[in-house]
């Protein structure tokens, strides 16, 4: 949820914060910036599951989701940043990002026999989130 908001806000400032925090020379960098916020959803889904699987003494299947992603990533930066550069590693990243984070959802799931849906936000669950972040109004 906190990541869909971060993902919104990132969107609209990340060509402030590429030339804010590194310089100008980083103008060019906020392209790949805007697909690297895309993976936000999976890193956190790899960082949550992964950390709760270490958590319920199951380390080994939290390495598999590990092992995903980092296979990804290595196949995936061999792929394209010859041919394409800083957006290619951006790309890749992304992929290699929300491959892991589905890799951790399907092996919490199984793990924990859980089922998908108890893992999506409730309705209660996003009107407290938007009363936390003063966007919902009650009566």
């Amino acid at each position: 949820m906190t990541t869909g908001a971060h993902l919104a806000i990132s969107d609209f400032t990340n060509s402030a914060n590429c030339t804010g925090v590194f310089g100008e020379r980083f103008r060019g960098a906020t392209g790949e910036l805007r697909v690297l916020a895309l993976g936000a959803f999976g890193i956190v889904a790899f960082e949550l599951l992964t950390n709760a699987l270490t958590a319920q003494r199951k380390p080994m299947l939290a390495s598999a989701a590990i092992g995903v992603a980092f296979v990804l990533t290595a196949a995936l930066d061999l792929l394209l940043i010859p041919r394409y550069g800083g957006m290619g590693a951006a790309v890749a990243t992304t992929i290699a990002y929300t491959g892991g984070g589905i890799a951790a959802v399907l092996i919490f799931d199984r793990a924990m026999h859980a089922r998908l849906s108890d893992l999506a936000p409730r309705r209660d669950d996003v009107a407290w989130l938007m009363r936390k972040l003063g966007l919902l109004v009650t009566r």
